[in-house]
C-alpha cells in the first residue's frame, strides 16, 4: 500500500504541475525569441523598397496622390492585392516607402497568427503541453526559411494577410458565424491568390458541423465564383509536366524540414501526407476540437497545389522559395497540433515529454532554414 500511495503520490505532483498556469507562462515567453530575432533581421534590412513595390504602387495611387481602389483590379503577379496594396500606399505616404515599415508590420501580422493559433488549441491538453506548442509554433511561423518574406517586408505583408484572413475565416467557422466567415474569406481571395484556398476549408467545416445544405451550397458558390473572378482576370496557365508539378507540390509541403536539398523537402512533403492519412483514420484525431487543424492543413495543402501548377515549371527550387515556406509552416504546425493531441488522449503521463518534443521540433524547424536563409533575401532586390 506503501508504494500505491507514494506512486498515487508521484502522479499528483506530475499533474499538479503540468496544469501549473505560472510554469505554462514562462514556457511560453520562449515564444518571443523566434520574433525577437526576426525583428532584428528587419531591422537590418534594407530601407528601400524593390522595384517591384513601385510597379504595384502605381496602378492604385490616384493622380492626387490618394488611394485608388480601382487600380487593384491590374493584378501584381496575378494576385488581386486589395489590403496589401493598401498597406504598401499608407506606407508610401507616411513613411517614405521604408521597406523596415513593412518588414516589422509583416512580424506584427505574424505574431497576431500565433496568438490565434494559441486559442484555437485543444483545451483538452494540459497547461505546460499547450505552451510547448506554442513554442513550436512561434519557432515554425518566425523560422529561418522565410527571412526573405520578412526582410522583403512587401511580401510578408501580402502574405501574412492573406494567412491571417484565412485563420479568422477558420475560426469564425469553428464558432458557426457563417456570414462574418464567408466576409472574411472573400476579402482573402481580394488580398492575394492563396486566399482561394480558403473555400476548400470552410467547406469541409460546414460538412464536419452537418450544416443545412444551402450552407454548403453557398460555400461552394462563394468559392466557385472568387475563383472564376481571378481566372477571367488573370488566367492561370499551368507549366511543367505531371512530375514536375507532383515534385514541387511535396517540396512546397515539406520545406520547412530541409535546408538546401529539395530531394528531402519532397520526402517530408510526402511524410506529411502520409501523417494526415494515417491520422484521418484515429477516431480521437477527427474530433471536434480538431475540426479547425484539419480545414488549415487542407487550406495549406489546396494552396501547395495551386502554387505548383502555375509555377511548378520554373524549376525544381521553386519549392524551396522563402516566399512559399509559411504555407509549408501552416501544414505542419497542424499535423503537430493533431498528433500531440491524439498522443496525449492515449497517453496523458507522457504529457511532460510530448511538450519537450514540440520545442525541440520547432527548434529543428527553425533552424533548418540557416543554410537557405541568406540566398532566399533577393539579391539585389530583383525578387
Amino acid at each position: 500500500m506503501t508504494d500505491v500511495a507514494a506512486a498515487q503520490t508521484r502522479a499528483g505532483y506530475a499533474r499538479q504541475w503540468l496544469y501549473d498556469r505560472r510554469l505554462a507562462f514562462g514556457v511560453e515567453l520562449l515564444a518571443l525569441l523566434p520574433l525577437v530575432a526576426m525583428a532584428f533581421e528587419v531591422a537590418g534590412a534594407p530601407r528601400t523598397q524593390p522595384p517591384r513595390f513601385w510597379a504595384v504602387l502605381g496602378p492604385v495611387t490616384g493622380p492626387d496622390g490618394g488611394y485608388d481602389p480601382g487600380g487593384v483590379l491590374d493584378l501584381a503577379g496575378g494576385h488581386p492585392l486589395f489590403v496589401p496594396s493598401f498597406l504598401y500606399w499608407a506606407d508610401a505616404k507616411w513613411f517614405d516607402g521604408d521597406n523596415r515599415v513593412l518588414g516589422w508590420l509583416a512580424v506584427g501580422l505574424a505574431a497576431f497568427i500565433v496568438l490565434r493559433l494559441r486559442a484555437a488549441l485543444p483545451r483538452v491538453l494540459p497547461d505546460v503541453l499547450r505552451a510547448g506548442l506554442v513554442v513550436a509554433i512561434s519557432a515554425l511561423v518566425f523560422g529561418l526559411h522565410g527571412v526573405s518574406t520578412f526582410v522583403v517586408g512587401m511580401t510578408g505583408v501580402a502574405w501574412f494577410t492573406v494567412h491571417l484572413l484565412v485563420v479568422l475565416s477558420v475560426l469564425l467557422a469553428r464558432k458557426r458565424r457563417w456570414w462574418s466567415a464567408w466576409l472574411a474569406g472573400v476579402l482573402a481571395c481580394a488580398s492575394h491568390g492563396a486566399g482561394f484556398a480558403v473555400w476548400p476549408a470552410l467547406f469541409l467545416m460546414t460538412v464536419m458541423h452537418g450544416e443545412r445544405w444551402w450552407r454548403r451550397i453557398a460555400t461552394f458558390l462563394l468559392g466557385a465564383a472568387t475563383a472564376a473572378v481571378w481566372v477571367v482576370l488573370a488566367p492561370p496557365r499551368p507549366t511543367g509536366d505531371v512530375g514536375s508539378l507532383l515534385y514541387t507540390f511535396l517540396t512546397l509541403i515539406g520545406h520547412v524540414w530541409t535546408g538546401t536539398t529539395t530531394d528531402l523537402a519532397a520526402i517530408a512533403g510526402g511524410g506529411v501526407l502520409c501523417g494526415f492519412g494515417a491520422l484521418i483514420t484515429v477516431p480521437a484525431a477527427r474530433t471536434r476540437r480538431l475540426w479547425v487543424w484539419w480545414s488549415l492543413a487542407l487550406y495549406a495543402v489546396t494552396a501547395c497545389g495551386m502554387v505548383a501548377v502555375v509555377r511548378g515549371g520554373a524549376g525544381f527550387g521553386v519549392g524551396l522559395s522563402g516566399q512559399y515556406a509559411s504555407l509549408s509552416v501552416i501544414a505542419s504546425t497542424a499535423l503537430l497540433v493533431v498528433v500531440a493531441t491524439v498522443a496525449f488522449r492515449r497517453s496523458p503521463r507522457n504529457a511532460a515529454r510530448f511538450a519537450l518534443a514540440a520545442v525541440a521540433i520547432g527548434l529543428v524547424g527553425f533552424t533548418l532554414g540557416a543554410p537557405a536563409s541568406a540566398s532566399n533575401i533577393c539579391p539585389g532586390w530583383t525578387c
